[in-house]
């Protein structure tokens, strides 16, 4: 079973809004399936995205309430629609230093799943049965 994913680029923007005002940035790449959450709040069990769906050249995130996208309309949706190669940044609103996400999705992949030995089985009976049909309609 072939399963498509999207490998996303996601880096971290921390600033120190005391002195010495260090600004950190890492950058990491993951690969996700639709449904998925990625990125979990240090310190919370919650996370800051979820992956909602998989377009032809598109995806569709969702973000946690404690964020808010940069440069974007106040309509009160927490999902985003992002094309492949563009990038969308979420900061953390109240936070004791600034905390900046930068989400891209980059590419779909291709990933073989492996299956289960009952689902195996069952498609393997089912062939079989087909097989014996085949057989005993030439016998009408």
């Amino acid at each position: 079973m072939i399963l498509l994913q999207v490998l996303i680029e996601l880096k971290t923007v921390r600033e120190q809004w005391q002195p010495p005002f260090r600004k950190e940035t890492t950058t990491e790449t993951i690969v996700i399936e639709e449904g998925e959450y990625f990125l979990q709040i240090p310190g919370k069990e919650d996370f800051v995205f979820r992956f909602i769906e998989l377009r032809n050249d598109s995806v569709i995130i969702e973000f946690n309430s404690l964020f808010t996208p940069k440069n974007a309309d106040r309509s009160g949706s927490r999902q985003v629609l992002l094309c492949f190669g563009e990038e969308k940044a979420f900061t953390a609103q109240w936070a004791s230093n600034g905390v900046t996400y930068v989400v891209k999705p980059v590419k779909t992949v291709s990933v073989e799943k492996p299956q289960s030995s009952e689902i195996i089985e069952a498609e393997e009976n089912l062939q079989a049965k087909t097989a014996e049909e085949k057989v005993l309609e030439q016998f009408k």
